[in-house]
């Protein structure tokens, strides 16, 4: 840190590049997952910054994200230091789906894209 100087750009600054590292191995842990979702929470959580899902839907087979009542494709994250102790955590969505039916069988989701 700069001597005689207000440190927080610097702290803000460093806790972005640890959450960028950690939204990276998310991406590619995520990546080489190639779009099959492990139902254990302890994988799940592991690209959970870049991708997360719940509820499955279907229940045979390898899941698809069309497959969960709720996904979400995230961009990488950021964290905004508002003032001492305030911080805003800012997650942009790529893409995502949530579903209305539990059941999956009157069809009513709702959708996003980029946001």
């Amino acid at each position: 840190m700069c001597f005689n100087e207000n440190s927080a750009p610097h702290a803000v600054h460093y806790v972005n590049g640890q959450l960028q590292s950690l939204w990276e191995n998310a991406t590619q842990c995520a990546a080489h997952q190639g779009g099959n979702f492990p139902a254990a929470d302890g994988h799940r959580f592991s690209f959970a910054l870049a991708q997360f899902y719940y509820g499955k839907l279907r229940s045979k087979g390898i899941p698809s994200k069309d497959d969960f009542s709720f996904f979400i494709d995230l961009a990488q994250p950021t964290l905004e230091f508002a003032c001492n102790h305030d911080v805003i955590l800012h997650l942009r969505v790529n893409q995502g789906h949530y579903r209305l039916d539990i059941d999956g069988t009157s069809g009513t989701t709702i959708r996003c894209a980029r946001y």
